[in-house]
């Protein structure tokens, strides 16, 4: 007979992703109310261009098309769908591709209403340096949050005037947590209220509207009324961490708030259970069903680090059982003991 407990560890280190954006407004009024946004996203080094219509006052009787001078920005919105493109683009080629050339503007492509206008884009005095770096000081990505509310703090170099940071649950059903406008200044923010013990998405966002560097000019087409469009600058930061007393049944149980627990065994009997006979913390620990001869039953989960892992057995077994605990790092390299 042997029992086998292996604990897989997969070590990695914390990162962040910041996001950059550009959101580009244009108000469209005489022949309908219809709203473009060109959003220039930057996760990591690599620039995303996407571009958004709202239209309402009418509705499209067909769909409007927006797009970029070389097309590889795009956008058709109508009643019931929008599609366009998330382009992935250097920063060089990205600008370029926003002030190079003239955009096109179709309202009601098809239909005998239809309407173009071409329009051009300048950007001045934008870099990816002016929006400064996020970083999340506590509690960090995956890691789990020593309060509920939680206490968010962060530090960054943007230069923008003001922050807007969410919470809300990572998965569903995405539970909404709460929602805050804060000054720039600002390097911490607690919720107003609790957190469902979940993981959680935070994002900072900071940002400044109207910026000065962006100017726009109507090239060809009929006359828009109210022409003013406008620029935005924004910087982001998702990260995720959890809240205290999270978890299934199995991580309440070994005091693990926030670990996704794996069991198995090759015997095809009992599996682990909760039980509260034998405890070392809390009230309530993991014990494996029975184990026959030559087979093994196991538990494992998966940590972030660095760190420190604790932990406490007990095995009734014959001589000849093995209690075996391993590790294994994000390099494949195993770590054995007992």
């Amino acid at each position: 007979m042997k029992n086998r407990y292996s604990l897989g560890l997969n070590f990695s280190f914390y990162f962040k992703s910041a996001l950059l954006a550009v959101l580009i407004t244009l108000a469209q009024q005489a022949f309908a109310n219809v709203g473009v946004t060109l959003n220039l996203w930057r996760g990591y080094d690599t620039f995303y261009g996407q571009v958004t219509i709202a239209a309402s006052s009418p509705d499209p009787v067909t769909y409007h098309r927006v797009e970029s001078p070389n097309g590889k920005i795009w956008r058709e919105y109508s009643t019931t769908t929008s599609v366009g493109s998330f382009t992935n683009l250097s920063f060089s080629v990205l600008l370029d591709e926003c002030t190079n050339g003239v955009w096109t503007l179709i309202r009601n492509v098809g239909d005998t209403s239809a309407q173009t206008n071409t329009f051009s884009v300048s950007l001045t005095g934008i870099t990816a340096n002016m929006f400064g770096d996020i970083t999340m000081v506590d509690p960090l990505y995956n890691e789990v949050a020593s309060t509920n509310p939680p206490e968010l703090q962060w530090s960054s170099t943007s230069m923008f005037p003001e922050i807007a940071v969410s919470v809300r649950e990572s998965n569903a059903p995405y539970t909404f947590g709460d929602y805050a406008v804060l000054p720039g200044t600002a390097t911490s923010w607690t919720p107003s209220a609790a957190l469902t013990i979940a993981d959680q998405l935070l994002l900072i966002q900071y940002q400044t509207n109207h910026f000065p560097g962006a100017s726009f000019s109507l090239i060809s087409g009929p006359a828009i009324a109210g022409w003013n469009p406008s620029a935005s600058l924004m910087s982001y930061l998702y990260s995720v961490f959890a809240i205290p007393g999270g978890g299934s049944e199995l991580d309440i149980a070994v005091e693990s708030p926030g670990l996704s627990w794996i069991t198995g065994g090759d015997w095809g009997g009992d599996g682990w259970f909760v039980q509260s006979d034998i405890i070392a913390v809390g009230t309530s620990a993991l014990q494996s069903g029975a184990v026959p001869d030559d087979t093994s039953s196991w538990i494992e989960t998966t940590v972030h680090g660095p760190g420190s892992l604790y932990f406490e057995w007990n095995m009734l077994a014959d001589d000849y059982d093995v209690f075996e605990f391993s590790a294994v790092d994000e390099h494949n390299n195993h770590f054995d003991g007992f």
